[in-house]
């Protein structure tokens, strides 16, 4: 009986790493998912998955050795992320420039605005009025 009852528990225990094991392996393939899919996203995002598709058709068409293809494409690469940086210079520039003109248009707003304040009728109330002139009486005739 003891024997019988040994061979059950060894079997259960088999079974139980058993499925340990497979929980184990569904868990990492599980992440490896997960990182492939955050791979993925980075390389879209990126852009590098265009870069590679432009310098294998550059390598191609201009019938490059294959002993040749991984200085050809650092090359390319090195090129390409000179070019992104420089539109991105580029791109910031003109936001800059956007900013400078969005300030400069507040500030002549708020010009314009001090401007009107200049000759308004005296409001003793009105703390922001520079010059005033007195309020026109009515003539009654």
């Amino acid at each position: 009986m003891k024997n019988n009852n040994n061979s059950r528990l060894n079997k259960a225990d088999k079974i139980e790493r058993e499925r340990r094991k497979k929980e184990q392996i569904e868990e990492k393939n599980i992440e490896k998912e997960i990182q492939i899919k955050k791979l993925e996203e980075y390389v879209n995002e990126s852009g590098l998955s265009l870069a590679f598709n432009i310098i294998f058709a550059e390598l191609i068409s201009k019938q490059i050795l294959p002993e040749n293809f991984f200085a050809y494409t650092s090359m390319r690469l090195k090129q390409i992320g000179k070019e992104i940086e420089g539109l991105k210079t580029k791109e910031e520039i003109k936001v800059n420039k956007d900013d400078e003109e969005d300030n400069k248009i507040i500030n002549n707003e708020e010009n314009i605005e001090n401007e009107n304040k200049l000759f308004q009728p005296n409001n003793k109330d009105d703390d922001n009025v520079l010059l005033t002139v007195q309020k026109a009486k009515k003539n009654k005739k």
